[in-house]
């Protein structure tokens, strides 16, 4: 240790001092030293100011690399600020260059007005980003029960082989309709529906069924069965299970005012009805006693 500290204490080789060329007359004096002061005060803003980009870019990404981690998570909620419908999971979706998502049908209307959250032009060919998300060819749907499994693979069936085909799903049970509502939202299928909400909503979930091309399906339920409501855009009718009531009259009549909806004047396609009646329960004797009677 002692040896240890006399080493320490020993006298250094002095570095080789670093040569400080003579500036002689040219160190600037006067204006010429404050022009030179300004340019380097410039010089250090410049750097703030790129400092400052760098930070927001770096902050802009990791925004993002949170959205793209929402979005590939199979239960994220994700609503479009346009339509404020969700967008489904398996649905391709639009980032702008301002980090705002909307769904692919609202890319036309953002992109001639500008950001509908930030107000932001979207001109370039670059403000936008579409992303694809993943969806099987098959959906996996079994996780909704065996009558839900069956009603979205025929919904993935039927726009399969008709890109053009529209769907009404006629439902009277708020439970079942609930769920076949998630249903087709795990399906990837665009879809509205009028069961709740005001009558402006409903009036704009009709809007979008009737205009939009990509909203393949509308889900109603026999209180929105409103008499006289034309939904001649649909070329299909799903009865999601037989209809009871006080009577079979009224059980009779509460499914043929679905069909009514679409069949009626102005149906320029053939339309198909399909009910489903879950094999082995009381749908079954209850289809095969209307069977006989009817």
């Amino acid at each position: 240790m002692d040896r240890l500290a006399a080493a320490v204490a020993l006298p250094r080789e002095p570095e080789t001092p670093v040569a400080i060329p003579d500036a002689g007359d040219t160190v600037p004096t006067g204006p010429e030293l404050d022009k030179l002061v300004l340019d380097v005060v410039a010089a250090c803003a410049d750097l703030a100011d790129v400092r400052a980009s760098l930070n927001l870019v770096a902050a802009q990404h990791r925004f993002m690399a949170t959205v793209l981690t929402t979005l590939a998570r199979s239960d994220a909620h994700v609503e479009c600020p346009v339509c404020l419908d969700a967008i489904v999971p398996t649905a391709p979706v639009v980032i702008t260059h301002c980090d705002h998502v909307f769904c692919e049908p609202c890319t036309a209307q953002i992109k001639t007005r500008g950001c509908s959250i930030c107000q932001s032009p979207l001109t370039g060919a670059d403000s936008t980003l579409s992303i694809a998300r993943g969806n099987s060819q098959e959906p996996k749907v079994d996780k909704n029960g065996t009558k839900l499994a069956a009603l979205t693979r025929y919904i993935h069936r039927v726009t399969g082989a008709d890109p053009t085909a529209k769907l009404l799903l006629f439902c009277q049970f708020k439970r079942l309709f609930t769920l076949l509502r998630h249903a087709v939202v795990d399906l990837g299928v665009p879809a509205v529906s009028m069961a709740g909400g005001t009558v402006t909503t409903k009036r704009n979930a009709l809007d979008r069924f009737r205009t939009n091309a990509n909203v393949k399906v509308l889900l109603m339920s026999a209180d929105e069965s409103v008499s006289g409501l034309c939904v001649t855009e649909a070329s299909h009718v799903v009865l999601v299970h037989p209809f009871v009531g006080v009577a079979e009259s009224v059980a009779r009549a509460m499914e043929m005012r679905g069909i009514a909806r679409v069949v009626r004047a102005g149906q320029t396609r053939e339309v198909t009805v399909a009910r489903f009646v879950a094999r082995g329960t009381v749908e079954e004797e209850v289809t095969r006693w209307r069977a006989r009677a009817w």
